[in-house]
């Protein structure tokens, strides 16, 4: 007898074969400065995730790795790009651990806009793509005419949804991004580096600069390396992300979804479904939030007052 095709299973069996195991290490990655410090302790001292990420997320980071190929494709087709994924390190010191990295692009020249049309017209593209690949060849003809110097660029895709919700502020909602390129930018002693955060569905395209140095990302980083490093070495865990935070764009408490989407979940909470913790932190947050709120009345009224 014929066995039915099951396409979704066969997908997520790949993806099973493609999960990495944690193994221990001891070097930072650049692609860590800025996240959960108990997370990377865990994942660098070689501890097994107790909540590894389901195939539903692993099907989102496939998915995001083969945009991440297409968008060095457009780039290439577009005749801008000089190389890609190349390794930056920047080495141990008696206070902080080795960084290792991989810069996503290296950007540079002049756009000749009627070669780019040629090579990405006979690159057969789908159509969809074809269309918002030009589009970024304008973009970057009519910001840059004269050309620009070759530039260290790291792309973050993310969903449309994220996307708009967050278009004001998406480098300050993943604050780890700007460290990410800053790294690189310092490894290689540039002094200026682009952050491309660009939305999966449309590719609309929101541009960063990063300077190296910057006062204050050199104050984040250094910070962060000295004392995740002085953990690590010295074998103590660092405290767990606190379970409620204080949104300033939202301008409320709410849960901490870096720990909620932690993979040392359960091991740092001591609860298996994150629903059930979230549904224990709700009355409390609830209580939080009136407490600020009239915190937010009483200075008003005083600041009327005064008036």
């Amino acid at each position: 007898m014929k066995q039915k095709l099951d396409i979704a299973q066969l997908w997520n069996e790949s993806l099973e074969q493609e999960r990495y195991e944690v193994k221990e290490r001891n070097f930072i990655n650049a692609s860590d400065i800025g996240k959960s410090m108990l997370d990377r302790f865990y994942k660098m001292k070689g501890i097994p995730e107790t909540n590894p990420y389901d195939y539903r997320v692993l099907r989102i980071f496939a998915a995001g790795n083969e945009f991440h190929h297409l968008l060095r494709k457009v780039f290439e087709k577009i005749g801008i790009l000089i190389d890609s994924e190349q390794r930056i390190e920047i080495p141990a010191t008696e206070k902080t651990l080795k960084i290792v990295g991989y810069y996503d692009l290296n950007l540079g020249g002049k756009i000749n806009t009627e070669q780019a049309e040629k090579r990405i017209k006979e690159y057969e593209f789908s159509s969809y793509v074809e269309q918002r690949a030009l589009r970024l060849a304008h973009y970057f003809k009519e910001k840059y005419p004269q050309g620009f110097e070759p530039t260290i660029c790291e792309i973050k895709s993310v969903h449309s949804n994220a996307f708009w919700s967050k278009k004001y502020y998406l480098a300050e909602a993943y604050p780890w991004w700007k460290l990410q390129i800053y790294t690189y930018l310092k490894a290689l002693n540039i002094s200026e580096g682009r952050l491309f955060c660009i939305s999966k569905d449309d590719l609309s395209l929101i541009e960063y600069i990063i300077r190296y140095p910057d006062k204050i990302l050199e104050e984040k980083w250094v910070k962060d390396v000295e004392a995740f490093s002085n953990y690590y070495l010295k074998n103590i865990e660092p405290p767990k992300e606190p379970e409620i935070i204080f949104n300033k764009t939202k301008k409320k408490y709410v849960i901490n979804w870096m720990l909620a989407r932690s993979p040392y979940f359960t091991k740092i909470t001591g609860f298996t479904d994150t629903e059930v913790w979230g549904e224990e932190l709700k009355e409390k947050i609830k209580q939080l939030n009136k407490s600020k709120k009239v915190e937010q009345n009483n200075l008003n009224l005083n600041q009327s007052k005064k008036k």
